[in-house]
């Protein structure tokens, strides 16, 4: 390195002829000589920290007078195969100065290749598309997820190599899975990079793969822990945060509706789910964010009209409703003057439209029903009603309490009344 440094430093200002009969003969052989390092040379050089970078700098050095000399049939590409196949050994040693430093090099590949740079560092036969059919022919990806992942700066430079290769759209399905299995069951620090990793990932990818880590959410949200649960929560959460548009939204939202109504997800978990599924509708920066808010709602109403997921849908609707603002003290504005729907037009609305206090009513009397033929019958031999829980996660009093605060709920804050049917 020391040798040829130099050379390379002053390449440009070398004639062509000079280039050829003098120093490329010695970048020949110093490309041999790279091309036959073992292994075990190859482990003890990117072991001492004060070298990891030498064959960075020889393979600069050679590069820059190969550039001088176009006309040298094979060589650029040769040096360049050279240099990807050093970087790819360096990547799977156990020393993590050598793995830094060969994700520097192939950073600055793509720094250099995807600006304004290009041609004047590499030859012409290394370009954008070719380096990203390397990193997935070789399975650069795998490699690079099998340890580390505790260390931020290593995973930052891996989220640029993860970005350039989605871009390059060679980044596969498979890709993805590898990602998503890098964290699975790993330390609290590995999760949480690689769900950082992620989030920022995350409007980079197509529409399939969006789709598809979704449906490895879904997959690992059976088998997580609690702790899991809340920490996957947080993520799907995050994924929304910056919408602007609603498209990521609307797939996040989804996806909270899909795993609260899982049957084995606890109380709480089902709960924080729930509010994030509000949290992000309050935040919501699109142009349809109450016709969205509605949506939900109705979706819930639902819920009710079947007679299932009872409890968490009042719940929802109550925590959604209340996003909506409260009407102003004095006489409101026309609708058409103002452009915000009050909590009290909306659930006005829902049961103008739906027959929401009906239907809860309804659904209470047919409930308490439901119980006195248990006690009837004997199936229940005692019924204690902080202890009895008839659908295995809610107590009877908590069933009758919610469904009658509900009740409550909608009649102060939507204004309206109960018939006398229904009150009786």
């Amino acid at each position: 390195a020391a040798c040829i440094r130099p050379f390379g430093n002053c390449a440009e200002h070398l004639t062509e002829e000079c280039v050829q009969e003098y120093l490329m003969p010695a970048v020949e052989r110093i490309v041999g000589y790279v091309e036959g390092l073992s292994d075990a040379d190859l482990k003890k050089e990117s072991k001492n920290e004060a070298r990891t970078d030498v064959f960075s700098h020889i393979i600069r050095a050679c590069r820059s007078l190969c550039l001088r000399c176009p006309d040298r049939e094979g060589m650029p590409e040769k040096l360049e195969g050279v240099s990807l196949g050093l970087y790819l050994r360096l990547l799977q040693t156990s020393s993590f100065n050598g793995k830094m430093n060969a994700l520097n090099e192939i950073n600055k590949m793509i720094t250099t290749l995807t600006g304004y740079r290009h041609g004047n560092e590499y030859s012409d036969w290394l370009t954008s598309t070719r380096l990203a059919e390397w990193i997935h022919e070789k399975e650069v990806l795998p490699i690079l997820l099998r340890d580390n992942l505790h260390q931020p700066q290593y995973v930052e430079k891996l989220e640029r190599i993860v970005r350039f290769i989605i871009k390059e759209k060679v980044m596969s399905l498979s890709d993805l899975d590898s990602i998503w299995a890098a964290q699975a069951g790993k330390h609290e620090a590995i999760v949480k990079n690689v769900h950082d990793l992620l989030a920022h990932l995350a409007w980079d990818f197509s529409a399939e793969q969006l789709d598809h880590l979704f449906v490895c959410f879904q997959a690992s949200w059976l088998s997580a822990s609690k702790k899991g649960q809340e920490k996957l929560l947080e993520l799907i959460r995050r994924l929304a945060e910056d919408d602007k548009e609603g498209m990521m939204a609307g797939k996040v939202l989804k996806l909270l509706w899909n795993l609260a109504h899982n049957e084995d997800c606890p109380p709480d978990i089902m709960d924080q789910a729930l509010s994030a599924l509000v949290k992000i509708l309050d935040y919501s920066c699109s142009q349809e964010s109450e016709q969205q808010k509605m949506g939900w709602i109705l979706d819930c109403v639902d819920e009710l009209k079947a007679n299932q997921w009872v409890l968490p849908s009042l719940k929802l609707i109550k925590d959604i409703s209340s996003v909506f603002p409260p009407p102003p003290a004095g006489t409101m504005q026309p609708r058409q003057a103002r452009h915000n729907v009050y909590r009290s037009e909306a659930l006005t609305q829902v049961n103008a439209d739906r027959g929401l206090l009906a239907l809860v009513c309804t659904n209470l009397c047919q409930y308490m029903e439901t119980v006195r033929a248990l006690v009837k019958d004997k199936v229940v031999e005692e019924l204690d009603v902080e202890t009895y829980c008839p659908d295995g996660r809610y107590s009877h009093a908590t069933h009758l309490q919610e469904r009658l605060n509900f009740v409550r709920y909608v009649l102060r804050d939507g204004q309206l009344w109960l018939v006398g049917r229904q009150a009786q």
